[in-house]
């Protein structure tokens, strides 16, 4: 038999103000149903949620952590001055002179060290 939670339950179960947790219910962000003006929430449906809240948390934080560590490589070659986008072999004045020539910017031939 599923374990029936009222609004007071709920929060007491997930150490929130009730306003919270009903305004929570309101916009669909937990699983509730309301009958007869009140909110009423299974434990077991509850407990769904907070593993696959916790699930996909733990899912963003390794993306993100994916993330940084490619951004941190992509960063670090790029100040190298050694690799331009899509992987092609460019000098920083290589590439400083070819967004001149698209701005139409005048360029020196001197080369800068």
């Amino acid at each position: 038999m599923k374990t029936l939670f009222t609004t007071a339950d709920v929060a007491s179960y997930l150490s929130l103000n009730p306003k919270v947790v009903t305004e929570k219910a309101r916009k669909g962000e937990i699983p509730a149903h309301k009958k007869i003006g009140r909110w009423y929430f299974f434990k077991e449906e509850l407990d769904e949620w907070l593993k696959a809240d916790a699930d996909s948390t733990l899912q963003e934080a390794t993306h993100a952590k994916r993330s940084k560590t490619c951004r941190a490589e992509k960063q670090s070659a790029s100040m190298s001055g050694k690799t331009a986008a899509g992987g092609t072999t460019h000098s920083r004045h290589q590439t400083d002179s070819a967004y001149a020539k698209l701005l139409g910017l005048k360029t020196s031939n001197k080369r800068a060290n």
